[in-house]
């Protein structure tokens, strides 16, 4: 049945009409406003007071930086890891699609060519501003330098006692420093042990200059990192500087109480002998002055000589190392035949999950030793 309005009807029905889309849309500018009203508070409520919503892109060589970055960034940043879990920053080959990251980046943070050689050349090449798109690491000017200096290598080859005698430690407890090379090849300076591994493979990757590249297990190097980042974060996003730098302050007080409790957790077993996988732990190694006997081989993807694997196995020691993620197949022979226990390390925080901190892989690192040498 058809209905027929009056006019004066009609018109209030429109009238009806109009007002309820005015209200439906001022409903829906409000939902939309109070939403972004909220997610600011949030922030705010954080006490990290953000400007603009853009956020910055930042590139992380490897899983530990991208951990470090992870506890400075602001909710708008995005942190990307550049080498995966299951690949070797040392051998690492660049697809295209990392080149246009790498071009596209905020900011790339890599350790420096003594690790990760294979950026040296992409990120000369991108380091566009003044090289403020690109932070090495190991130039953090606070961070400490523990190797051996190359003349500590000619007293140990003269069976001397090394440069690191004021840790407490015999003649062995430095192999890993040993293998910085003056410039001669690494069999050279291995010919006491005829470490055939050693004189098949130069492994340059791992020489590093006479420094040993993790610097990451160190907090008090990680400090220095954290400023040098917080910096350089403030001059990408300066309406943000004071945020990164509360940030900043707050993660240097965490680290500062981290390094007095693995100093006191390390108290009880720094005499305690063991050997591990490759040399990767020197930094960590001499801040807690731990009894490191020697190395396996100087890089884990190489083959290990027959002479070395008797001489680890005639060691008297605590524990043997392996390392998580790498080859480990001659880590319980060595420890069978020496009476040790065997431990796994994880420098890298490979077992962590991908919202972890740069501290719990430190501490990680303290409780893997803890639980062998302990």
């Amino acid at each position: 049945m058809l209905i027929k309005l009056s006019w004066p009807r009609l018109l209030q029905v429109k009238a009806c009409e109009a007002l309820l889309g005015f209200c439906i849309l001022s409903a829906l500018t409000g939902f939309a406003y109070a939403d972004t009203t909220k997610t600011q508070s949030a922030i705010v409520a954080e006490g990290q007071e953000v400007v603009g919503n853009a956020g910055l892109t930042l590139v992380a060589s490897i899983r530990p930086l991208a951990f470090l970055l992870n506890e400075l960034a602001l909710p708008a940043d995005k942190v990307i890891q550049l080498v995966s879990n299951n690949n070797s920053a040392h051998h690492y080959q660049l697809k295209v699609s990392d080149r246009r990251l790498l071009q596209s980046a905020d900011l790339v943070v890599w350790v420096g060519p003594t690790l990760e050689l294979f950026l040296a050349k992409p990120l000369k090449q991108v380091a566009r501003a003044g090289g403020e798109s690109v932070v090495t690491l190991s130039d953090a000017p606070d961070i400490v330098w523990l190797d051996s200096a190359p003349a500590a290598i000619s007293d140990h080859d003269n069976g001397k006692q090394n440069q690191h005698s004021d840790h407490g430690h015999d003649d062995h407890a430095h192999k890993d420093h040993a293998q910085k090379s003056t410039g001669k090849d690494k069999d050279d300076n291995h010919d006491d042990h005829d470490h055939e591994n050693h004189a098949k493979n130069t492994h340059d990757d791992h020489q590093h200059g006479g420094r040993d590249p993790h610097i990451w297990v160190n907090p008090i190097n990680v400090q220095a990192m954290v400023d040098l980042l917080a910096k350089r974060l403030g001059k990408l996003s300066p309406d943000n500087a004071a945020a990164y730098q509360q940030k900043a302050q707050s993660l240097i007080k965490a680290l500062n109480t981290l390094d007095q409790d693995i100093t006191k957790q390390m108290a009880g077993i720094n005499d305690k002998p063991f050997t591990v996988l490759h040399p990767a732990y020197s930094h960590f190694i001499n801040r807690y002055q731990l009894n490191q006997l020697d190395y396996v081989v100087i890089n884990p993807e190489s083959a290990i000589g027959a002479k070395h694997l008797y001489e680890l196995s005639q060691y008297k020691m605590t524990c043997v190392f392996g390392e998580v993620g790498q080859g480990n197949q001659h880590i319980e022979k060595i420890a069978a035949s020496a009476k040790a226990k065997v431990g796994q390390l994880d420098p890298l925080g490979s077992n962590l999950e991908d919202d972890a901190s740069i501290i719990d892989l430190i501490q990680g690192l303290a409780d893997d030793f803890e639980a062998c040498l302990g």
